[in-house]
């Protein structure tokens, strides 16, 4: 989970699981009854290098180019140094989060580059406190982007597979309890 500091935000990589009844990531559970209210946010980030001293130093950076034997290194590799930094912290990702805020006064962000992966997340909780029918998800947080598996992740083949102890069949093959695949009676 990212740091509940969003003065210095980290992306959260992992695994997050989603069930009617809690969710569940980097160890920690949170039943969601628990769950008071949760918002969805983007992240602005402040630049530390303004724009008015970048252009000061490539102003300054370029005409002391031409005294580069002299006094110009001098000038070049901080004016350098500055439009590096200040090009590169113009190009940092927007972030995007969600806040969890517990009854108990407790509050966890998650964060992530993906816009549209934490819309989702959202919709998603959102769906799992309010409905009775069924939710499971498991989402793997991987940096820029958020994969969802929603539902039974295990049933590969789509089969239709009733209760506890009810024959599967798939792909015209029946499985019988303790003796294996075998040919469909006719």
């Amino acid at each position: 989970m990212a740091a509940n500091n969003l003065g210095n935000p980290a992306e959260y990589t992992g695994k997050l699981t989603l069930t009617n009844k809690a969710m569940s990531f980097h160890g920690t559970t949170i039943l969601l009854a628990n769950i008071s209210k949760f918002d969805q946010y983007g992240i602005v980030r402040t630049n530390k290098i303004s724009m008015g001293l970048m252009i000061i130093a490539g102003i300054l950076g370029f005409f002391a180019v031409q005294h580069l034997l002299t006094w110009g290194p001098v000038v070049v590799i901080p004016a350098a140094l500055i439009l590096y930094l200040g090009i590169r912290e113009r190009r940092r990702p927007n972030l995007f989060g969600l806040t969890l805020h517990l009854n108990s006064g407790e509050r966890h962000n998650i964060i992530s580059e993906d816009k549209e992966g934490i819309g989702r997340l959202y919709h998603l909780i959102g769906e799992a406190i309010h409905k009775d029918h069924p939710v499971s998800a498991t989402l793997n947080f991987n940096p820029g982007r958020i994969d969802f598996y929603t539902g039974d992740t295990y049933n590969v083949s789509q089969s239709q597979v009733g209760a506890i102890g009810a024959q599967a069949v798939a792909n015209g093959t029946t499985f019988n309890s303790g003796t294996g695949p075998s040919s469909p009676a006719s």
